[in-house]
């Protein structure tokens, strides 16, 4: 209870992160010839609050509640996260590993669909926010949403990552400073590769499965169902790339996020993926 309670008050905090971690920050410049301004954390949050009040605010607190008490309730002896990050529950055992990754990669999608799609989702009409949240193919085979383009390997990946972490605790037991650089030094390693996995994950977890169609054709027919409780609201981060010209998987998200935007766009919020890993060490 004390878990889910916890991810209920982390929505805000949450929906700021993953809308900046999705923003656009092409390296090419604009047609004037200036370059756009990077988009800050707090530039984020000014602008959700501007654009869409404490609506935006609170985008994504149903699933996450409901995501939050599930896994609770199936992992009850696992370490409670202080935010719905991308990094599945860390559990002992390949077989609940594996369960725990399969079951936070459908909550992820459905969390973070919640928090950046335009439309105002309707708590109290499922199916409507199921027809926003999902694509027809989804929505028929949901097993789909597991083979969206690099999205599982990136969750599978960061899993494995995290599951070497533990083994620093045979490492005997050196000097408090020494025993304390060397968490550090492990902290960091892993951050260098994780993070970039975050921020892969959160990408790729906001592009639908259509079943081989394209998303013209998709569009023409998804947009005539009748959407009578949800309002579309000003975006506050832009896609990266439109629906029509997706990531092709984990590796191809990562180099057209380094050639399009640059590296560091990698590592936002890093600091977060590095307080997790130490915090567990």
């Amino acid at each position: 209870m004390l878990f889910t309670l916890l991810c209920a008050l982390s929505v805000p905090f949450n929906g700021i992160l993953v809308r900046y971690r999705v923003s656009s920050h092409p390296k090419l410049s604009v047609e004037d010839g200036s370059v756009p301004l990077a988009p800050t954390f707090i530039g984020v949050a000014k602008r959700v609050w501007r654009l869409q009040g404490m609506e935006g605010l609170t985008r994504g607190l149903i699933p996450t509640i409901m995501g939050a008490f599930l896994t609770t309730l199936l992992f009850p002896f696992s370490r409670p996260k202080l935010y719905f990050s991308p990094s599945p529950m860390y559990t002992q055992g390949i077989p609940s590993s594996l369960f725990a990754v399969l079951l936070h990669t459908v909550l992820v999608v459905t969390v973070y669909r919640a928090i950046v799609t335009p439309r105002k989702l309707d708590p109290l009409n499922a199916r409507e926010a199921l027809h926003i949240l999902f694509s027809a193919h989804e929505r028929k085979k949901p097993w789909a949403i597991y083979k969206i383009p690099g999205l599982l390997t990136a969750v599978l990946a960061i899993q494995a990552l995290r599951g070497i972490h533990p083994l620093y605790s045979h490492a005997g037991n050196p000097e408090y400073g020494v025993r304390q650089g060397i968490l550090v030094l492990v902290a960091l390693l892993g951050t260098i590769v994780i993070a970039p996995l975050e921020v892969i994950v959160t990408r790729l977890a906001l592009q639908r499965n259509y079943g081989g169609l394209s998303f013209d054709d998709v569009l023409d027919v998804e947009s005539a169902l009748p959407l009578t409780a949800a309002r579309s609201t000003p975006p506050v981060a832009a896609p990266v790339r439109s629906e029509n010209a997706p990531y092709l998987g984990l590796i191809d998200c990562g180099k057209k996020i380094i050639a399009e935007e640059g590296w560091p766009v990698l590592y936002r919020m890093w600091f977060l993926t590095f307080l997790g890993i130490f915090l567990r060490l």
